[in-house]
């Protein structure tokens, strides 16, 4: 009786020890998760594009009296140098607009080429 009193008073020992909680250490708050920016909306890279460029190229880039934009074969880092260095007749915008505004509109551009 008294080895079944032991092993009875052992095994409620484990249980209670296995039951209970375990918290981690409080530490200073950490910072959030740093999050990425949301890219550019195709809406901003529009507006941006007319806002811009339509005065030559038309409000979609496809009319116009520049060349339709449709039709051309360039990276986006091209265009982008396009956009902010001029060629051709096209003036230089750099002055004009951010890197990233630059980007937005070569992004808009590129949607329009053709597959």
């Amino acid at each position: 009786m008294k080895k079944l009193a032991i092993v009875f008073i052992c095994a409620l020992a484990l249980v209670a020890s296995c039951s209970k909680k375990t918290t981690a250490p409080t530490t200073a708050t950490q910072p959030p998760a740093p999050t990425q920016p949301a890219p550019p909306s195709a809406d901003a890279s529009l507006k941006l594009f007319q806002a811009h460029c339509s005065k030559c190229h038309g409000p979609t880039g496809v009319e116009g009296r520049a060349p339709k934009l449709w039709d051309m074969h360039h990276s986006k880092a091209e265009v982008v140098d396009i956009i902010k260095n001029g060629a051709g007749r096209m003036p230089a915008l750099g002055g004009d607009m951010s890197n990233a505004e630059a980007e937005q509109i070569a992004d808009y551009v590129l949607t329009l080429k053709k597959p």
